[in-house]
């Protein structure tokens, strides 16, 4: 595992790190959007598809009965397993794909893909054991629950690029995110609130589809859309996030990190 020592030690500059979040995802954006809508949007249309259509919640006048609650509970069990799966899966891909590109690159599907499966299994680890720990961190007054999504923030890039197993890519990543986490938190405000900006559109264009369509249509399709944006701001954003705590912390350079993939 690589020593981070203070001898290239600079701040974290969220300006930067989202303009090359911005750039690595104009330069590949069939591509990104394209996994993000697979990995992502269909996910989500399929879940509000099943919520709204078969068990005919968010409906007036229509309450669901025990039985109809308890499947409910069901496929959210089985859809939240699938998605640290995916989620794990599309971060991977993006994050060997935001290597390549800032390589000065054209990444692959195939590439990506071959790379993400590779680690699948410790992706899924990763996405379990984070997820209960930092679901118990927001129980108990928040801000626990935050330091540690802040903390791990960039353990899947750790796995994917240096392949240091569950914990040790936890641990990596606690130790690339210290004295960078305040500037992370930051950083994931503005994407929080980006992203809320671009969905006010797409209520709307979900009212419009509900007035003039199937009541549960519009809505689906429109958290599909909103999944795959999401997904890949985040995802891109955690990658080049971890490329930049390298540079600033070990003076790593693209094409260093890149030469695992040759």
């Amino acid at each position: 595992m690589a020593t981070i020592t203070p001898a290239f030690q600079e701040n974290f500059e969220i300006g930067r790190v989202i303009s090359l979040t911005f750039s690595v995802i104009g330069r590949n954006a069939p591509l990104f959007f394209g996994l993000a809508f697979i990995v992502s949007g269909i996910p989500q249309i399929i879940l509000q598809y099943y919520q709204f259509q078969i068990l005919s919640l968010g409906q007036p006048g229509v309450v669901p009965d025990a039985g109809a609650i308890a499947a409910d509970l069901t496929f959210l069990g089985l859809y939240a397993v699938f998605a640290v799966i995916l989620g794990g899966l599309l971060n991977a891909m993006l994050c060997r794909a935001a290597i390549e590109d800032l390589n000065d690159r054209r990444p692959q599907f195939g590439e990506c893909f071959g790379t993400a499966i590779a680690v699948l299994l410790p992706l899924f680890a990763i996405g379990i054991v984070s997820s209960i720990a930092i679901l118990f961190g927001l129980m108990f007054l928040v801000v626990p629950g935050i330091y540690l999504a802040l903390g791990w923030a960039v353990a899947v890039p750790v796995l994917v690029q240096e392949r240091e197993g569950v914990f040790g890519s936890l641990s990596r990543s606690r130790a690339l995110t210290r004295g960078s986490r305040w500037r992370l938190f930051a950083m994931f405000l503005v994407v929080f609130v980006v992203l809320w900006v671009l969905q006010i559109p797409l209520g709307l264009l979900s009212l419009l589809g509900a007035s003039i369509g199937p009541a549960y249509l519009a809505p689906a399709i429109s958290a599909g859309i909103s999944g795959t944006l999401s997904s890949v701001f985040t995802t891109t954003i955690a990658a080049v996030s971890y490329i930049e705590l390298r540079r600033i912390r070990e003076g790593t350079s693209i094409d260093e990190l890149a030469q695992i993939f040759a």
